[in-house]
């Protein structure tokens, strides 16, 4: 009975997974239709296809900047924005289970506010012009490992740390390094572009997104990915492991408890006979 309804429960689960992926391939299809040029979704689909098969299965009957546009414009920065979108939900999962804690995420630890001091430094001071067009990437991924160091070592007390711990640790981090971010872009405010560059890559956009940067994000979701399931276990057991412990504690509790009521009945029975012998059979109460 319990293998049937372990079997109920992942086919449920794979099922729920499948039913998700082909709502985001549909939402994907109708983003793509949408814009300054509206095409039709079948005309999307069609263009899709001949390019993902090589060949032409569907006559083209659309013009050849319409193609253009959807191949080359639109379709990379919504694929490059579900690759984000579903690697930051990876990353607040990952956290959760971590820190043990429902409202962890990125942003609250620190890690994010790190992320943009590291970007904004590398794009207005230049320290990191040695990695080239990869500058401020390197700086992201600096900012955010110092972040993260740096919230771990502020709530770590006698050599342990407790989730709460590192959810205060991280949002005093997270003010720290707003407060950085904020200097360094008025601090040196020169009337140059660097400050509008470092703005507006704290706000976010996709209109750089190609085909070569979609290879690279999606490798390294997948690989993140995978690493990640072969620790599911173990995760599983960080983020369950509280109130499992915590159900085995009641449990001793209560086979303490029943053992003490045992043994304290024990000891009246045996008062009670004690004293049925002294008194000739008579019980006498106390």
């Amino acid at each position: 009975m319990k293998e049937l309804n372990k079997r109920q429960k992942r086919v449920r689960h794979l099922s729920l997974l499948c039913a998700v992926f082909v709502c985001s391939v549909f939402a994907v299809g109708c983003s793509v239709s949408f814009g300054a040029v509206r095409i039709h979704p079948f005309e999307v689909f069609r263009i899709i296809m001949n390019h993902l098969s090589g060949r032409e299965i569907f006559f083209p009957t659309w013009e050849t900047n319409m193609e253009t546009i959807i191949w080359n414009i639109r379709l990379p920065r919504v694929v490059l924005a579900w690759f984000v979108g579903a690697g930051l939900s990876v990353c607040g999962v990952l956290m959760q289970a971590l820190t043990k804690n429902a409202l962890a995420d990125p942003y609250v630890l620190g890690i994010s506010s790190g992320a943009s001091a590291g970007a904004v430094c590398a794009i207005i001071t230049g320290c990191f012009h040695f990695a080239g067009g990869y500058g401020t990437m390197f700086g992201a991924i600096c900012g955010a490992a110092l972040a993260i160091v740096l919230s771990m070592a502020i709530a770590t007390y006698k050599g342990t740390v407790t989730s709460t711990q590192l959810i205060l640790a991280g949002i005093a981090t997270s003010a720290l390094f707003s407060g950085i971010t904020n200097l360094i872009i008025y601090g040196y405010h020169t009337g140059s572009d660097k400050t509008k560059t470092a703005q507006y890559w704290m706000v976010g956009s996709l209109s750089g997104a190609s085909w070569e940067k979609v290879k690279y994000v999606a490798a390294a979701f997948l690989i993140t990915v995978c690493i990640i399931l072969l620790f599911t276990r173990e995760l599983d057991m960080l983020l369950f492991g509280a109130d499992q412990s915590g159900g085995r504690e009641r449990v001793h509790s209560g086979d303490c408890i029943r053992r003490c009521g045992d043994r304290g009945a024990f000891q009246r029975g045996a008062d009670r006979r004690r004293r049925r012998r002294s008194t000739g059979g008579i019980i006498v109460p106390l």
